[in-house]
């Protein structure tokens, strides 16, 4: 129920019958505004801290940024990933139409809730959330137009073209059809939101978003309602502070127009501050069930007595400006930590000590006796006392991590949460510590959760009241008949299916609803909330080992039970009903069942209808039992006759076997007396071979021997000769 309580602003301001001015919501803007000031000026604070941004006041000390390092430890563990939707029955029952209305509204949710856009302002949200303490976004129905091609038969263009007149020369716009549409969700920036004074959020009943608009933009935008004399005279009030050059500035003003949402006549409007009339009024564009096209925003550290957040930070600044300032404590006595001194000026050879690197080598010091009488080099050199320095330091040291301590204790970020841990702890301490230490982190992941979850159900919302079924149809990539009729024709035969359609795919499509009954259903708000839940999966870091557990035991589960139903329908068909809703009891309890409930269902109807078949009568048992006895006889005599066939084949193949080892032996034993024949003919020839040989040998020998002696004996004659010559000279 709505609230009725009005605020201060409201009464000062009254409408005319009855009727919201535009000074009226001005009253409360500004009342807004005021409370919200301190706030503001707290955020701005907060970031610029965050972005380390520092003023000269400041001047160059040394920081320890505890707001940026706690900032990026709880982005990521509050919102990791786009959330995916999960949309289903809300009661686990056989229910076709429910299941493919809620397959239908999660096919087109996810195509915008992926995009890239959507993804980037949900976590602009939730940083506004870590800073500031508040997120926002705004989700807006697109639907683009184009000229229509009169030429063209308009009966194919399903809901026919639309037509609009000028308003101020009534000449006729051209036709126009709808081509695409779509959800864009927007972040907003924590200062550019606003609504009524309230303690609670159910005691909003407006609320606004400020957008900036260039000249251009707003002639592009309320040329058709608000006429383009007075569009031209909007002030151009805004001016990004960051631009110093005033000609640049000039360039770039914009307009402040606000966007908004009555909760209490359903109405939206769009009024700038310094005028007195509505840009524009709408009656309830989206139909939503909430009416707001924003969630609840995200809001931190709230009171039962304000919706204005306290920023985290907020609750320990104090600690974490000690650290910063110990921090430059710590920064300059570590810049004192050095070698430095005094020494005695008329120590001769000192200097060159202390500056020159000299290595084995003696420096020479005249009046050595007043030099010993000094005490030497300990009497000439004083050095700074850097004990008491560093004893200071580690002093300090320990003074910043007790009041790190004390930050997380009052954050609630404690070492574990950052993934230190004492390498002497036990699993168990350490997971007890893990408990204590995420409790509050997951209180503010189901918030963040929450967030996320609304923004799909009004992007879902949005599709089911605006989105055409064509457009419906075209990003589902779901096949359905149109409606009941074309359907019941298929069914009966008096109608061929479409071409191209497998017989399972037709299957499926004649056990599923209509695109009619599904229009109606995701169309009604009562209806579509009574049937269809809408949630989403976890933002947090997922983790793809236990997807594909879930997998794995979901097909466990079923092919256990599938291998025990089969057995129990063949003995009993009259059960395999209950099995089917047994089995369909639990694949709907798993949220991964769901993607295959169709083909379950057609194949189990199959079954149901293969069950439902007459069988045949039953036999007596005495037939039963003559029948069996033929069976054994007629089995046993075709053993017999297989067993003497066999035989037979078998004594043929041992007589084949014994005639082919014969002539086998056979051709081996004359193959094996030609080779002997063979070699003994090789063996006498070459024996002949060697005895010619050997006769040849034997005579070249003799005649070698007989030419031999008939040379000595010649030379002997000869040698006689000689000597007989010799002697007669004598």
């Amino acid at each position: 129920m709505e609230a009725e309580t009005a605020s201060p602003a409201t009464d000062k301001a009254p409408a005319p019958n009855g009727k919201r001015t535009v000074q009226s919501y001005v009253a409360e803007v500004k009342l807004y505004d005021k409370e919200a000031q301190g706030w503001h000026e707290r955020g701005k604070r907060i970031i610029r801290r965050y972005k380390d941004k520092r003023s000269p006041r400041d001047g160059n000390s040394n920081r320890f940024n505890m707001l940026w390092s706690n900032t990026q430890t709880l982005l990521p563990a509050l919102y990791a990933k786009p959330a995916k939707p999960d949309i289903e029955r809300r009661f686990k029952d056989a229910d076709p139409l429910g299941r493919v209305s809620a397959d239908v509204l999660e096919r087109c949710t996810s195509y915008f809730i992926a995009l890239d856009k959507t993804h980037l302002a949900n976590r602009q949200c939730v940083f506004d959330y870590l800073l500031p303490g508040r997120g926002t976004a705004w989700v807006r129905y697109v639907p683009h137009f184009r000229d229509m091609d009169l030429t063209g038969s308009e009966e194919v263009r399903g809901e026919g073209p639309q037509t609009s007149d000028d308003a101020d020369t009534g000449d006729a716009l051209p036709k126009q059809e709808v081509y695409y549409e779509e959800c864009v969700t927007d972040y907003v920036h924590w200062q550019d939101f606003g609504h009524n004074v309230a303690r609670t959020w159910e005691e909003v009943w407006c609320g606004w978003r400020r957008v900036f608009l260039a000249k251009d933009e707003l002639h592009e935008r309320f040329d058709e309602t608000y006429t383009k004399a007075k569009v031209a005279l909007i002030p151009l009030d805004h001016v990004s502070k960051d631009l110093n050059d005033a000609k640049i500035a000039e360039t770039q003003a914009k307009a402040t127009i606000y966007e908004l949402w009555d909760k209490r006549d359903r109405k939206v409007r769009w009024f700038h501050k310094d005028l007195n009339e509505f840009l524009d009024e709408r009656d309830d564009p989206l139909e939503l069930e909430d009416f707001f096209p924003f969630p609840r925003p995200l809001l931190t550290n709230l009171a039962n007595d304000s919706l204005i957040p306290t920023p985290d930070y907020a609750q320990y600044q104090d600690q974490a400006q000690e650290i910063d300032e110990l921090t430059a404590r710590i920064a300059s006595i570590t810049k004192a930590i050095k070698v430095a001194g005094v020494y005695d000026a008329s120590v001769q050879g000192l200097t060159r000590l202390l500056a020159e690197g000299v290595e084995n080598q003696l420096l020479p010091v005249e009046n050595w006796a007043i030099f010993a009488e000094k005490g030497g080099i300990d009497g000439a050199v004083s050095f700074l006392p850097i004990r008491e320095i560093t004893e200071a330091l580690i002093a300090l040291y320990q003074a910043r991590e007790k009041v790190k301590q004390d930050l997380y204790e009052i954050t609630g970020l404690s070492d574990i949460l950052r993934g230190a841990s004492n390498a002497q702890e036990t699993a168990t301490a350490q997971q007890i510590k893990s408990n204590f230490a995420t409790l509050r982190l997951s209180d503010r992941q189901a918030e963040v959760q929450r967030f996320t979850r609304d923004l799909v159900r009004i992007v879902a919302q949005i599709i089911g009241k605006q989105f055409s079924i064509d457009t419906i149809k075209q990003i589902s990539g779901v096949r359905l008949f149109d409606n009941l009729q074309q359907k019941q024709a298929i069914q009966s035969g008096q109608v061929p299916p479409p071409p191209g359609i497998k017989q399972d795919t037709l299957a499926t499509m004649l056990e599923d609803p209509t695109w009619e009954e599904v229009e109606a259903l995701i169309r009604d708000n009562c209806v579509r909330s009574f049937r269809i839940d809408i949630e989403t999966d976890s933002i947090i870091k997922g983790d793809q080992q236990q997807d594909r557990q879930d997998a794995t035991e979901f097909l466990t589960a079923a092919g256990g039970f599938l291998q025990q139903a089969v057995q129990a329908g063949q003995q009993q068909p009259d059960m395999i009903p209950l099995l089917a809703q047994m089995l369909m009891f639990g694949v709907r309890r798993f949220p991964i069942g769901k993607e295959l409930e169709s083909a379950f269902n057609v194949t189990l109807r199959k079954l149901e209808q293969a069950a439902a078949q007459p069988r045949p009568p039953q036999q007596s048992p005495d037939a039963i039992k003559a029948q069996a006895q033929a069976q054994l006889d007629q089995q046993k005599f075709n053993a017999d006759q297989q067993q003497a066939h066999a035989k037979i084949q078998n004594d043929n193949a041992q007589a084949s076997n014994k005639m082919a080892s014969d002539e086998r032996v056979a051709v081996q034993k004359a193959q094996y007396e030609r080779e002997l024949q063979e070699l003994k003919m090789r063996g006498e020839w070459a024996l002949r071979q060697m005895e010619i040989e050997a006769s040849q040998r034997m005579k070249a020998y003799e005649l070698g021997m007989i030419a031999q002696a008939e040379t000595a004996k010649h030379e002997m004659s000869l040698r006689a000769q000689h000597d007989l010559g010799l002697q007669k000279e004598r």
